[in-house]
């Protein structure tokens, strides 16, 4: 009966040491996900809402001003969502110094990897419109 008791005891401790086991495992892995090379942090997304970020949707500055953001989220590798709230036009001009000048550094393909819209039928469609227009004169 003891020999039972303690054959009993063994399988529970082994247990309990299997399952701390599995504990440090699973901690090991989310901290190596964590310490990811940026080339694999593809998983971050970062939202930049265009209302608040810059003053106007038609200027060369706020599309300069853009650009940087988005050439630096690039760099980290980050997803990024550009939101914009409202129908404001959106000017050539403002699209020649954000959108064109990532496509021009980074490729049409970068472009399409790492920046989602979100925001009106319109804005969607004065994006889409330019980068069509901007890959087919450029061969992005």
């Amino acid at each position: 009966m003891e020999l039972h008791y303690k054959a009993r005891t063994v399988k529970f401790i082994l247990s309990q040491f299997l399952s701390i086991i599995l504990v440090i495992n699973i901690a090991n892995s989310l901290i190596e996900f964590i310490n990811l090379p940026n080339k694999h942090q593809h998983l971050l997304m970062k939202t930049l809402d265009l209302n608040t970020l810059v003053p106007d949707l038609s200027s060369n500055a706020s599309g300069f001003k853009l650009f940087i953001l988005l050439d630096q989220s690039f760099s980290n590798s980050e997803t990024v969502i550009l939101h914009v709230n409202n129908d404001s036009s959106i000017s050539s001009s403002f699209l020649n110094s954000s959108i064109g000048s990532f496509i021009e550094k980074h490729g049409l393909n970068a472009l399409k990897s790492s920046i989602k819209f979100k925001g009106t039928r319109t804005q969607y469609d004065r994006f889409v419109s330019y980068i069509n227009s901007y890959s087919k004169i450029y061969h992005a």
